[in-house]
């Protein structure tokens, strides 16, 4: 893990797998509470939401960084998200995303991005 993550992260950080087995997650303490905050909040929590909430926390796991900076995904993670070998960390505003390299989406600009930047005033 690159020490600029390490130093975001913490010491203390959640790992889960993304809704759909896209990418794994990882999110720092602070980060996950507020994710925890926001599904105890919801109006509406009917059987659908109970179903997302169980998808979302039942593979959580509190990691730590080995005396390496390194992190150990747990097999069964990366089996389903299709880590095999190469690992590709994107960024997220409020968590990590670990991708299998084969499955990374493709960021490519487009004009909707332009649109969007210039509507949050970061253009």
């Amino acid at each position: 893990m690159p020490a600029r993550y390490r130093d975001k992260l913490g010491s203390e950080f959640f790992l889960t797998i993304a809704p759909g087995d896209r990418c794994l997650l990882l999110y720092t303490a602070a980060s996950w509470h507020s994710v925890e905050q926001k599904l105890r909040d919801v109006a509406n929590k009917d059987d659908a939401h109970w179903e997302f909430v169980r998808t979302l926390t039942a593979p959580m796991l509190e990691l730590e960084f080995d005396a390496q900076g390194r992190i150990l995904l747990p097999a069964g993670h990366r089996a389903r998200v299709g880590i095999e070998r190469d690992v590709v960390l994107l960024g997220a505003i409020s968590r990590l995303e670990l991708w299998a390299k084969e499955r990374v989406p493709r960021l490519t600009p487009s004009s909707n991005d332009v649109e969007r930047a210039a509507q949050l005033g970061l253009d």
